[in-house]
């Protein structure tokens, strides 16, 4: 089993890769500390899994939007100790395969890259608690979110930000008060169901608005 892994965490990278490499039939393959470093490594060596955070510098989940894009065949499993309910939907959305716990026993993750391995998903009890029921909450009858309803200066701000540009940028290159751009980026959060900047350009990106900027 080749497995990647992409976290900032120098240590828990070194840490991991020992771990990894002390079991029978297991190889790590590459480290990642940055969301491009980890896009160009399995665009260029994919891995059978991929073990993201999603904390990684650039996002983590802008990284696994890029990697699935790209057509690359990787179960990815999230690193993280807590996943939001929003962003867990989002990920598994892209073609997540599960979370493991950066404290998880040995043991615990290797069998979680087992069970992805097989094409199956890897998620605590608690979180598939959560998702189901987030997924029953669904209104079905709702309208789909779409760029459309969203004001002209509301476009403008998903532009500037989607070029990288932080709260103060944005404010500044567009004349704006830098609490007037946080209340614009609520409204803009909720006609597009999305909760935060990472989803909000996953969404542009999917939806072709990342396009125009």
């Amino acid at each position: 089993m080749r497995v990647m892994i992409a976290t900032e965490r120098a240590i828990y990278r070194a840490g991991l890769r020992m771990l990894l490499e002390a079991e029978d039939g297991v190889r790590c393959i590459g480290e990642a500390a940055t969301r491009d470093e980890v896009v160009q490594l399995v665009s260029t060596d994919p891995p059978d899994v991929l073990l993201l955070d999603p904390d990684l510098p650039g996002g983590g989940l802008a990284a696994l939007r890029d990697i699935i894009g790209s057509g690359i065949d990787t179960r990815t499993l999230l690193l993280s100790d807590e996943v939001e309910q929003a962003t867990l939907l989002t990920a598994l959305r892209l073609g997540l395969k599960g979370t493991i716990a950066h404290d998880c026993p040995p043991k615990l993750l290797l069998k979680a890259l087992r069970t992805v391995m097989k094409g199956e998903f890897w998620l605590g009890r608690g979180e598939v608690r959560d998702l189901l029921q987030a997924l029953a909450t669904i209104d079905k009858s709702a309208p789909t979110p779409s760029e459309d309803s969203l004001t002209p200066r509301e476009r403008d701000i998903v532009l500037v930000l989607l070029k990288g540009a932080s709260n103060k940028e944005i404010a500044s290159e567009l004349g704006l008060g830098e609490q007037t751009v946080k209340n614009y980026l609520a409204s803009i959060y909720g006609k597009l169901k999305v909760s935060n900047r990472v989803e909000l350009v996953l969404y542009a990106r999917e939806s072709g608005l990342a396009r125009i900027a």
